[in-house]
């Protein structure tokens, strides 16, 4: 039960920041034109909400529920990897494109 309340969790905050970031959110790593920082309460808190508080609980909530606790600890070690390098490249992206982020 407890696996399955951290995976609905990380599903709701996956509609919140869709809803946050409606025109903007995309699986693709780009800046738009007409693209404005988002300052919501949450982005402040938060630099990455879909990944920290949507992706990450819902991979361990899976886990957890499935008792798959070997997977988690070796599965989430692998998925940090490219999901940091994923941070990185966008940390850098919103850099270019807002001096001031």
């Amino acid at each position: 039960m407890l696996g399955l309340a951290i995976y609905l969790v990380g599903a709701i905050f996956l509609i919140v920041v869709i809803v946050s970031l409606v025109p903007l959110w995309t699986v693709k790593l780009i800046i738009a034109r007409n693209h404005v920082l988002v300052t919501s309460l949450l982005f402040r808190l938060v630099r990455h909400p879909n990944y920290y508080l949507n992706i990450l609980p819902e991979l361990i909530g899976f886990a957890v529920a499935l008792h798959a606790f070997w997977t988690l600890v070796v599965g989430m070690t692998l998925y940090l990897v490219p999901l940091l390098v994923r941070i990185s490249r966008e940390e850098k992206a919103m850099r270019v494109h807002f001096p001031h982020y």
